[in-house]
């Protein structure tokens, strides 16, 4: 019997490896430079970087993306004043990453 169940059985289960497509080796991503200038952080970013630790105090509850929401929000409803220094760092920030891009594109 137990020589019998033991055939039965294995007719019994699939076979997983039925109708199954055998997959290439994955390939290392290629890397064409590694001095790449950063990009340059959009005046929201700094806004957020500023802005974050201030609501995680006031509101350690937060998760996550409550506490992104949050952050959202109040850079929604700041006044064009309020936004100018971080636009204006943002423009300093692009103008970095143009003059470090020419500089890696020319080497």
């Amino acid at each position: 019997m137990s020589e019998e169940g033991e055939i039965i059985k294995k007719m019994m289960t699939p076979d997983k490896s039925v109708g199954k497509k055998k997959r290439a080796p994955k390939k290392a991503a290629a890397k064409d430079s590694t001095n790449k200038p950063k990009r340059a952080l959009s005046s929201y970013m700094y806004f957020a970087k500023v802005i974050r630790p201030q609501i995680k105090e006031a509101q350690p509850e937060l998760t996550f993306g409550e506490l992104t929401k949050a952050i959202a929000a109040r850079w929604a409803t700041a006044t064009p004043e309020e936004k100018a220094p971080y636009e204006q760092q943002a423009l300093e920030d692009r103008a970095r990453y143009q003059a470090e891009k020419a500089a890696a594109d020319v080497k």
